[in-house]
């Protein structure tokens, strides 16, 4: 846990902000209120108080599909108009500087959303920036001689997709001809450092290995380097030792099983944004060359020359210190999937279906995952019909950006209940009768935190999650968290009927409500409480320190 320590982040809050009631939900998607309110502030140095120009300011509604962006003045100043009433997030960002969102005290922290009623001016939302760490150093080889051209990230562990993964922080960064680098734009905290070739760069044949800092090639025994609210930390040099660069090979088959040609295939590595690709031969065969040890999506992408569609379907694949072969990458036709939205009356609902979209979540598995790029693949039709195509794999079907006060209740598939249960997709079949239901009752937990002597609190992380282990899978519907708004008031909308654990904490990690462990460490200390249908539950919880 880093803390953005006084002076060095400060949020500013007017007294005089309006406030006022949270309005119901509208009847149509299209029927809103004329949108009059008003948030804006100054974006300034943490450190110094100086205005930041041209700093830029995200505000965002995701209740409302919301978001809008601006420039700071010379001034540092911002402003939005006519924005919707609902709950906001603000976030700034400039250059060297840590990005920061409203109400975020600490590092690696969610902010505070703000509450903006009709016609409300909500001014003096200032914030703070502090200034980003350094870590600086340089990377050599066993010889000693740099390593240029080594691309450089610092990394911190945390839990993202249900799994614990070591992710980069910041941008990662290229070594030059000493093989120096510079880290930079960093929040307080704690980092692995590593370094990984660019292939593209091997043209004397001398492939490395990817290293970490001391000068381990195994990222759990990497040493972290620590850096505080600007605080610059050179010297972090290690040896990147010389490596196997190896190759991934296979071959492209349709449905039945026959090679196909003129196709690409690509090393996604998903983390550094980078890809590496090849041509799929006559027949059907490929090889991608200069590849690191490391995970990486195994992407085929095949254009229909008649349509101009483009295919693709994506693999995950390990590769270690050896060559891989023998892949066997099967391109599908993609499943044609239709179905209806209804309401729990069996009904449509009573609004337009107007930017609404079915959405098919391929969950992370070892079953190839097929995506047709183009068409209209998931949109509703005005009579509350939709039609999916192009996709395979193992699916969750979601629908977003529904109007405040609705909410979808369950999917189902020739009756049976497929809300939280992946549909496996071979891509070659046909499937209908698949029903979205919605609801109008809406389910709401809210309410505020107290301290030992039962005092209010401002500062706190909500999170609330199901008294069930089994419904901790990512992703889960049982699963939310939250930060309280500028009157120190949580909420939380739109979870499925069930029993759940409720605790307030005092700081909570980014990712950190998606580990198991974490969850089961909460039970003991959490508020126990039942959601039904509809329901609208108020809590008072008295927060929780968590050690470590």
């Amino acid at each position: 846990m880093r803390a953005f320590t006084a002076p060095a982040f400060v949020v500013f809050l007017s007294a005089a902000v309006t406030i006022g009631a949270q309005q119901g939900p509208p009847r149509d998607a299209r029927s809103q209120k004329p949108t009059t309110g008003i948030i804006r502030g100054r974006v300034v140095a943490a450190d110094t108080g100086m205005p930041l120009r041209r700093a830029r300011v995200t505000v965002s509604a995701p209740e409302l599909s919301t978001q809008r962006a601006a420039e700071t003045d010379l001034e540092g100043r911002y402003g939005f108009t006519e924005l919707p009433a609902g709950r906001y997030r603000v976030r700034a960002a400039k250059g060297l500087f840590v990005p920061i969102e409203y109400g975020q005290r600490l590092a690696f922290e969610g902010g505070r959303t703000i509450d903006l009623a009709d016609d409300a001016t909500l001014d003096k939302i200032d914030l703070a920036l502090p200034r980003g760490g350094v870590i600086s150093g340089q990377v050599v080889d066993d010889l000693g001689e740099p390593v240029a051209w080594a691309r450089v990230s610092a990394m911190r562990s945390r839990y993202e997709q249900g799994k614990r993964k070591l992710l980069p922080v910041g941008r990662p960064v290229v070594t030059n001809d000493l093989g120096q680098y510079r880290l930079y734009g960093l929040p307080p905290g704690s980092y692995a450092v590593g370094s990984v070739p660019e292939p593209t760069a091997s043209d004397d044949g001398y492939p490395f290995a990817p290293a970490y800092y001391p000068g381990t090639q195994n990222p759990a025994h990497a040493q972290r380097v620590s850096v505080r609210v600007g605080q610059e930390r050179g010297g972090v040099d290690f040896v990147q030792p010389p490596g196997r660069l190896v190759t991934v090979s296979g071959t492209v088959i349709d449905s039945r099983g026959r090679s196909v040609a003129g196709a690409s295939v690509g090393l996604v590595d998903v983390g550094a944004g980078s890809m590496l690709s090849s041509r799929v031969n006559p027949d059907g065969t490929f090889a991608v060359s200069n590849i690191a040890p490391g995970d990486y999506g195994v992407a085929v992408r095949l254009q229909d020359p008649v349509t101009g569609i483009l295919d693709m379907i994506m693999v995950p694949v390990t590769v270690l210190g050896e060559d891989v072969a023998g892949l066997v990458l099967p391109v599908v036709p993609g499943s044609r999937i239709t179905g209806r939205v209804v309401t729990v009356e069996g009904v449509p609902p009573p609004f337009t279906p107007s930017g609404l979209r079915v959405s098919p979540n391929p969950l992370p598995s070892g079953m190839p995952t097929r995506i047709a790029m183009g068409g209209t693949s998931g949109a509703i039709n005005s009579d509350w019909t939709f039609e999916v195509t192009g996709f395979a794999g193992s699916l969750l079907f979601r629908i977003g950006k529904l109007p405040q006060g609705w909410m979808m209740k369950s999917v189902s598939l020739n009756g049976r209940d497929i809300t939280d249960e992946p549909l496996d997709v071979k891509g070659t079949e046909e499937i209908a009768d698949l029903e979205i239901t919605l609801t109008n009752r809406v389910t709401e937990v809210r309410g505020v935190a107290i301290d030992a002597l039962g005092r209010s609190v401002q500062e706190y992380a909500v999170v609330v999650f199901a008294e069930e282990a089994s419904r901790w899978t990512w992703p889960s519907r049982f699963l939310a968290t939250a930060r309280p708004d500028q009157q120190g008031r949580f909420r939380l909308a739109n979870l499925p009927a069930g029993r759940y654990l409720a605790i307030a904490l005092e700081y909570l990690d980014e990712g950190q409500s998606e580990d198991p462990e974490f969850l089961e460490s909460l039970r003991a200390k959490a508020t126990a409480f039942t959601l039904g249908e509809g329901d609208s539950k108020a809590l008072e919880l008295k927060v929780v320190r968590i050690e470590g």
